[in-house]
């Protein structure tokens, strides 16, 4: 005994047609995902570079601040070594030059950090 079946359909009631439209949809999604990812990473970008601008206009400032408050002291010392200022003028001068070298280790860092965070957004391999 010897059977042969053949199965042939005219009509999988729009499976096909549906899964098509499924995947098309999910390709659109997709798409879109990816739009959105690359505004966000532009976002960042700009966000980054502008801050690498603020960083090295606060270091400029910083080491202006620096130099001034190291010609302040000076003068203070000069001044405190002559017996024209008190000790409290001169700890306050050197405590306004001690905090602007603060400031300006401090800006260093930021500015050279946001340095190397572009670089990273441009592919550049990062080496310190």
């Amino acid at each position: 005994y010897v059977s042969l079946s053949l199965s042939v359909p005219i009509f999988n009631r729009m499976s096909t047609r549906n899964q098509v439209r499924s995947a098309q949809i999910s390709y659109e999604t997709q798409q879109l995902q990816l739009e959105n990812v690359s505004k966000s990473l532009y976002k960042e970008i700009q966000k980054a570079y502008y801050n690498t601008l603020a960083a090295e206009a606060k270091y400029q400032g910083c080491i202006d601040a620096e130099t001034s408050a190291s010609d302040a002291f000076a003068q203070t010392k000069a001044k405190y070594e002559n017996s024209k200022a008190t000790i409290t003028e001169f700890n306050e001068s050197k405590n306004r030059l001690l905090e602007a070298q603060s400031n300006l280790a401090q800006a260093r860092y930021e500015y050279l950090f946001q340095v190397k965070l572009l670089d990273f957004y441009a592919g550049e391999p990062l080496d310190f």
